[in-house]
């Protein structure tokens, strides 16, 4: 693959080969490099995790805790749905639509991977929006996606403006549907926001819109990311995009939801997770007295894990800077333990699955369904940034017929 570009990925990489995987940052912040004893420290950190309580609640006199895992279980049985053969179809033809846009001309293919990607996914958060409100929500996941692509820089007063106002009216629009959905003046529909409207009597409706926006946010960034990394992999392995190709024609979008129906570009999605899997770096603030294996941590200090250098580890993983999905084939015990690519538990991904399967219809979508002819030069690095994005990577799409 192309060389990366690195910052303070590359520093804690340094760090991490000299003093562990356990050492301090600075005198509040500990880095914890180790899967299973992150892992551990997130389990006794999140135990008992609550959805805040926003001012608009305080002020309506709500209180009281709210557990983050009600909400999560109220979403499983939609996420299950949602990761359907119908679903994941028609999840499918959007993306085919989103790319049909895009399609006659050279584009950004970093760009285009996280519209196809992202857009696609907005109506599993909040479906049946009115153009108004699916531009707003659009434009801030845009705006989520270029801070979280950007190289790192304090943001000038215009550009904190447009990110506040973006996610103000995202908040207001799903504040307004969620209201609607309650009130019996819109549809309740299959989507991740329906469930929290049985849960309003309890949850207050900021909280209901924080878990909403909090979904929006997840999405903002990681899919695109991955799915541009995606499109720089099979440009560098051609014979990979061949078979790739060849394996998902013969299968209907549908089908993609089935364990175990595309096993080669599973591996191939598998090994660009371990690659790159989003975000490369994780803070989190100690909530409770933590400790663990001989490391405690205190209330107001702060841990840093990196899925990154977890699946860079040469004491883990074998040959682990070099693109192989073949270390994925059965028995050959790639990732025992080491492998996270949705994050640590219990603040995994909600939408793991989900997610996956997207990775893998966009595998479909680049090689069957469009031809990507990639701009002259070089192959472009991978700038390590809050998440791994092909830096100038260009090509013109068209769809094949």
């Amino acid at each position: 693959m192309p060389p990366e570009q690195a910052g303070p990925v590359e520093q804690l990489r340094r760090r991490h080969a000299a003093e562990g995987d356990v050492f301090r940052i600075d005198a509040a912040t500990t880095a914890i490099l180790d899967p299973d004893l992150a892992t551990a420290v997130n389990c006794a950190n999140f135990a008992e995790q609550d959805v805040a309580d926003p001012l608009g609640d305080l002020l309506a006199g709500r209180r009281g805790p709210a557990p983050w895992q009600r909400v999560r279980a109220a979403w499983q049985p939609v996420l299950r749905q949602l990761s359907g053969p119908d679903t994941v179809a028609a999840l499918y033809r959007r993306m085919v639509d989103l790319a049909a846009e895009r399609a006659g001309r050279e584009v950004d293919l970093t760009a285009f991977a996280h519209e196809v990607c992202t857009y696609a996914l907005l109506p599993v958060v909040v479906a049946g929006l009115g153009p108004r409100g699916l531009a707003r929500l659009r434009r801030d996941v845009r705006i989520g996606f270029t801070e979280l692509s950007a190289v790192p820089a304090a943001p000038g007063r215009a550009a904190r403006l447009r990110t506040t106002w973006a996610e103000v009216a995202t908040g207001l629009t799903v504040r307004a549907e969620l209201r609607a959905r309650a009130a019996g003046r819109r549809p309740r529909r299959p989507d991740l926001a329906d469930p929290l409207v049985d849960l309003l009597p309890d949850l207050g409706y900021g909280r209901a819109v924080d878990a909403v926006t909090a979904l929006l946010t997840a999405i903002a960034g990681p899919p695109g990311a991955v799915a541009a990394c995606l499109l720089l992999a099979l440009r560098q392995h051609p014979q990979w995009a061949d078979r790739i190709g060849a394996e998902l024609a013969r299968l209907e979008p549908g089908a993609l939801h089935r364990p175990g129906a595309a096993p080669l570009t599973h591996r191939f999605v598998k090994e660009a997770l371990r690659m790159w899997s989003p975000p490369l770096l994780l803070l989190r603030p100690v909530r409770v007295p933590v400790t663990v294996d001989g490391l405690s941590l205190a209330v107001g200090e702060r841990y840093l894990v990196s899925p990154y250098l977890m699946h860079h580890d040469a004491r883990r993983w074998e040959r682990p800077d070099e693109f192989d999905p073949d270390r994925w084939l059965p028995g050959s015990g790639a990732g025992a333990g080491a492998f996270v690519p949705f994050g640590l538990a219990p603040k995994s991904c909600v939408g793991a699955g989900l997610g996956l399967v997207q990775l893998l219809a966009f595998c479909r979508l680049a090689t069957t369904d469009l031809r990507i002819e990639p701009a002259p030069g070089p192959p472009p690095p991978v700038a390590l940034r809050a998440v791994a994005v092909p830096t100038t990577l260009r090509g013109t799409i068209t769809l094949t017929p």
